[in-house]
């Protein structure tokens, strides 16, 4: 069984992977954004150009 110490050194370690792993998918996400955002303009240009 874990000390209430080591629970909380746990808890901490948890709490800051977690925040870690929402800042990747903040970042992907913006990433995905961006490439969407350039997918549509190639689209609009391969449109426009007929």
């Amino acid at each position: 069984m874990m000390t209430q110490e080591q629970m909380e050194v746990k808890i901490m370690k948890l709490e800051t992977e977690n925040d870690e792993i929402k800042r990747t998918i903040s970042e992907m996400q913006q990433e995905i954004k961006k490439t969407v955002s350039l997918l549509e303009q190639m689209a609009d240009l391969m449109t426009s150009g007929k």
